[in-house]
């Protein structure tokens, strides 16, 4: 069995490898409107610096036991709705900005997991804005095929959605102090890559 600490150190080693001039304005393809959806679902998953965003937010909404989700989502999805208008007028810096955003949910995960559902809603607006101003950055108006917005806004969703469910599910079955301990260590880490990759993706600017 592979340990927790080698499993989150082959994870940091892989998206360390990935040249951060990947995640930068991302072609999008006109082949078919299911092509143009598909896209846009997988570019979160596939983009290291909008996943890196969005994940440690599932961790944080997974461990802090909230009663109402339901407005953390709504929080979510409108920060990737104005984050559609407002994407043309942002510049490559929005790239080591969001994974900056995701090491800092991460450390809130790993050491302030039980904050207030309010707070965790207003976090969760501010991920889906930045994780989507970050994978529309680069295009003007028209550039993004339709059918591609709704495939980024599954993509999103599935992210946030997977790893919150992970943790819930592993706290429900597993239960005790050592299913929270074991995700707020790997929260811990991934907040060690997402810095790691922020660092990367910041050598432009300096």
């Amino acid at each position: 069995m592979i340990r927790t600490d080698t499993a989150f150190g082959l994870l940091a080693a892989g998206l360390i490898l990935i040249r951060p001039e990947h995640a930068l304005a991302h072609a999008f393809s006109r082949s078919s409107a299911l092509a143009s959806f598909m896209e846009g679902a997988t570019l979160p998953v596939t983009a290291p610096t909008i996943l890196l965003c969005i994940l440690p937010l599932g961790l944080l909404v997974g461990l802090g036991s909230h009663a109402r989700i339901a407005p953390i989502l709504l929080a979510f999805l409108a920060g990737i709705i104005v984050a559609i208008p407002v994407a043309p007028h942002v510049g490559p810096f929005i790239e080591p900005v969001a994974v900056l955003v995701g090491a800092i949910f991460a450390a809130l995960a790993a050491l302030l997991p039980k904050l207030p559902g309010r707070v965790v809603a207003v976090l969760a607006a501010t991920s889906g804005l930045v994780g989507c101003l970050s994978a529309l950055t680069g295009h003007a108006w028209g550039d993004v095929p339709l059918p591609t917005l709704p495939g980024l806004l599954l993509g999103f969703f599935i992210v946030m959605a997977v790893s919150a469910g992970a943790v819930i599910r592993t706290r429900q079955y597993v239960g005790g102090p050592a299913a929270m301990l074991a995700w707020r260590i790997g929260a811990s880490w991934c907040g060690a890559v997402a810095l790691i990759y922020a660092a990367f993706e910041s050598r432009a600017y300096f």
